[in-house]
């Protein structure tokens, strides 16, 4: 099997058809999807099942106790048959090319993760913002070599991951925090290379209720402890020498953005 497209479900009953609609009808097929319930608590699953009733073998629904998206994207990620796993949130969807295009990009660039563009749009589908390789041109990008890789979002959608390099890795997504995709700096540390594709392939809805709209002090805690084991995560593997400038750099970009985002939702929701 070619890929693995890992679906965490919670509370999205409003989006999740467009982003079932979207995965199911891929126009490359060499693919499973995994549905994670992550206790979701509305009719989001009632939804899939119908997908599931449509595709049958296709679909593999897994139901946990509550874990939030870091939890849910392990659990899917530790079932996953293919060659290649990506993760896509379910208020979010993608072009049904997505995977065809990758296929393509991966048999003509071997690599252990591919990179590629996302356009951020409202509930309506209008664009508001392309991003996903900032300054850097599409290519074959060594980690070791070009450290600029750190400038990249650090977004865990937006990209591609061998299953055997990911599991080699020993990779796991932070559980019940938030801010949990800056693990996926590990991830770029440790691959032999990083392909960079310009192609929007993801379209990431802002929602009224993302967290970007919540208060800061709901999650400063997430964010300071998700840092410390990104921190760890290079100590323990030994590798945080060679990436010490870039690392702490893009983890204080990080954490500036994502307070400058939830402050600038804080004050709209003041108005």
């Amino acid at each position: 099997m070619r890929f693995s497209i890992i679906v965490p479900v919670y509370n999205v009953e409003k989006y999740i058809r467009k982003c079932m609609e979207s995965v199911m009808g891929q126009t490359f097929r060499d693919y499973e999807v995994i549905v994670v319930d992550d206790e979701s608590p509305d009719n989001s699953m009632r939804i899939v099942e119908e997908f599931a009733e449509t595709y049958p073998g296709m679909i593999t629904m897994i139901h946990q106790k509550n874990k939030r998206l870091g939890g849910a994207r392990n659990t899917g990620a530790g079932v996953a048959r293919g060659d290649y796993l990506l993760f896509v949130d379910s208020d979010d969807y993608v072009s049904t090319d997505m995977l065809a295009v990758l296929d393509e990009q991966l048999r003509n660039h071997t690599c252990d993760m591919l990179v590629f563009s996302y356009c951020m749009v409202t509930p309506e589908g209008t664009p508001v913002l392309k991003a996903g390789l900032g300054a850097l041109r599409p290519g074959l990008y060594i980690p070791g070599k070009h450290k600029s890789l750190f400038s990249l979002p650090i977004s865990a959608v937006n990209k591609v991951y061998r299953r055997e390099f990911y599991r080699d890795c020993g990779f796991q997504f932070p559980e019940k925090l938030l801010y949990e995709d800056a693990m996926t700096r590990f991830l770029t540390a440790k691959a032999s290379s990083v392909y960079l594709h310009d192609a929007v392939l993801y379209y990431y809805v802002q929602s009224p209720g993302s967290i970007m709209r919540q208060k800061v002090s709901d999650h400063v805690l997430d964010i300071l402890k998700v840092t410390d084991m990104v921190l760890a995560a290079f100590r323990e593997d030994g590798i945080y020498e060679d990436f010490r400038n870039e690392l702490d750099a893009s983890v204080l970009t990080g954490i500036l953005h994502i307070f400058n985002q939830v402050n600038k939702a804080d004050r709209e929701s003041e108005l």
